[in-house]
């Protein structure tokens, strides 16, 4: 099987405190996607700026959690704008390079 790995990209306009509480009210849930094999994520607290990467043990994994509630409730989350991802595939001789597929969701709002 081909691992991929699926990069989120938001910004967080809200209370950071407040998202960091319902991540970990989420990670049960997250840690028991099928397929899944790691996650993590990161906000940086001066710009708001959040990457969540999820490592699945295939392109079937990684594409049914793309179409999953998990990312559509990060895409119409309050206080969360500009969500894109990448989906990749990842080398599994150098795990650590891996090769984009062009894909790109939608921003869940403009700005405001």
């Amino acid at each position: 099987m081909q691992r991929m790995q699926v990069t989120v990209r938001y910004r967080v306009e809200g209370d950071h405190a407040h998202f960091r509480a319902e991540m970990a009210k989420s990670a049960p849930i997250i840690a028991s996607i099928a397929g899944l094999v790691r996650n993590m994520w990161s906000l940086d607290p001066d710009s708001g700026l959040g990457t969540s990467i999820y490592l699945f043990d295939s392109e079937a994994a990684a594409r049914h959690f793309l179409a999953g509630p998990t990312l559509e409730h990060l895409l119409n989350g309050p206080g969360v704008s500009g969500v894109a991802f990448d989906l990749t595939h990842v080398d599994e001789g150098h795990p650590e390079i891996g090769v984009p597929v062009a894909v790109r969701a939608p921003e869940s709002r403009a700005v405001s």
